[in-house]
């Protein structure tokens, strides 16, 4: 095969991607719900189709793309959005943090992530209404210029010491070309596979994940995956040409859970945070060396570190708790 045959890098993510078998989708068990949650302990996840009120999810994503044309991110034509040369660099894996403040601001995904089509789910497959966290992406990913698959584990980063459920939702068609989600099927029993790789971002290892547990699906809008907080998955990279994916991810636990405090930082020291919530109650965390403090972006850092950090006075945060120890602390 001579140079100019030799499939590009995009072609053969493509293929690779493909390559990988397809989510089941659990509908059937709807009507069962006891089998629908020895699924979800089996396997880690389910995966369910056309559950979410489509009418709500087509008014968040045109607000989504409404926000991102008035920034000269995307354009529209015949009916069509397209990502614009500014994206490139701009609008990676999360939003850029100013731009996800003002989707907060707008409160942009709240109209999803409170519509009873959504919580009645999320609450079936826990079995108990559900307290939504704030930590939640809005994603609108254009074409990849260099592709790469990051597969992690959210409870290693995001609330370590309560049991943490993810909902990620598409707000578009999402097919191979545009990659979406990919899970580890089963693997969320097999403990943090991140521990032994180096800081500060403690990526898994490239073969850590065999080939025969990874799991994708052709995703619609109104779909929706709930998955463990120790369920390996990555999102696969957009080898469109011209198409954005567009996607929400959010965080959540059961209502009867405890030590989860969301609130503003009072004061921080290497020894305790403060953390007041919106009740005006002041909660004072003792830290240890054992206490998983973190930036947006998931980096650890010292406690000798805490007051300068994104998690320091004035910071709104979430801070896990076990009878007044620190468990974990991130910016939300």
């Amino acid at each position: 095969m001579t140079q100019t045959e030799r499939p590009s890098i995009t072609q053969a993510f493509t293929r690779e991607f493909a390559a990988i078998g397809l989510m089941q989708p659990s509908n059937p068990l709807l009507i069962q719900p006891a089998k629908l949650r020895e699924q979800y302990a089996r396997d880690g996840y389910v995966y369910l189709q056309s559950v979410i009120d489509a009418t709500v999810v087509a008014q968040v994503h045109g607000s989504m793309m409404a926000v991102l044309e008035r920034h000269g991110f995307a354009r529209q034509s015949d009916g069509r959005w397209f990502p614009t040369t500014k994206t490139e660099g701009s609008l990676a894996g999360r939003s850029p943090a100013w731009l996800a403040a003002e989707y907060e601001a707008m409160e942009l995904a709240t109209p999803l992530l409170n519509h009873p089509s959504l919580t009645e789910v999320l609450s079936l497959v826990v079995d108990e209404d559900i307290r939504l966290l704030p930590i939640t992406e809005i994603r609108s990913r254009p074409p990849d210029r260099e592709s790469a698959v990051y597969w992690h584990q959210d409870g290693f980063y995001s609330a370590r010491g309560i049991d943490l459920y993810a909902a990620w939702l598409p707000l578009t068609p999402i097919d191979v070309q545009l990659g979406g989600l990919a899970v580890a099927h089963g693997m969320h029993t097999v403990g943090y596979l991140h521990e032994d790789r180096p800081p500060p971002h403690y990526l898994l290892a490239h073969d850590a994940i065999p080939d025969d547990v990874q799991r994708r699906a052709n995703f619609q809008p109104g779909d929706v995956v709930v998955f463990d907080q120790a369920l390996p998955h990555t999102g696969l990279s957009n080898l469109s040409t011209d198409g954005f994916r567009c996607s929400i991810d959010t965080r959540f636990c059961r209502a009867s859970a405890t030590g989860a405090i969301v609130g503003v930082v009072v004061d921080a020291t290497p020894e305790s945070v403060r953390v007041q919530t919106a009740s005006e109650e002041i909660h004072t965390l003792h830290v240890t060396e054992d206490s998983f403090l973190r930036d947006r972006h998931g980096d650890r850092f010292p406690a000798s570190d805490v007051a300068d950090s994104e998690i320091g006075a004035g910071s709104r945060v979430l801070a896990v708790h076990d009878d007044g120890t620190l468990v974990s602390l991130r910016p939300v």
